[in-house]
């Protein structure tokens, strides 16, 4: 799997669908030469935020890989999602195979599900 051909059809599909309500899409990958980047940050979202504030969530993102096998295990199911919400903002992270996913910044007050979102990132995979 292309994690960056994943992350950008996962951009593009998202703000087709949810508009303005997308803040940033990144992806991760533990591969020591991958990492981290950034695939779109909204314009205001970066002036408000500024470009740590991708960086850091894509960051703890890949340290999330770690835990994942301790969450399955402690479940024994599959983890599909995780989401942290803060006071106008909502992260997904989606881990999709390898220590790879992608991450989604949106607006709190979305009209629609988060799990629709994470719907639309898993159909980019």
């Amino acid at each position: 799997m292309d994690i960056d051909a994943v992350a950008e059809r996962a951009s593009e599909s998202l703000r087709a669908e949810f508009g303005g309500a997308i803040l940033a899409v990144g992806r991760y990958s533990k591969a020591a030469d991958q990492q981290a980047r950034t695939v779109y940050t909204a314009a205001a979202f970066e002036r408000s935020h500024g470009e740590n504030t991708s960086g850091s969530v894509l960051k703890d993102a890949l340290l999330e890989t770690i835990a994942r096998g301790a969450y399955e295990t402690s479940h024994d199911e599959r983890l599909t999602a995780t989401v942290r919400i803060y006071e106008t903002l909502v992260d997904v992270i989606v881990p999709l195979a390898d220590g790879r996913g992608v991450v989604v910044a949106v607006e709190r007050g979305m009209d629609a599900a988060v799990t629709d979102v994470i719907g639309t990132v898993q159909a980019a995979e």
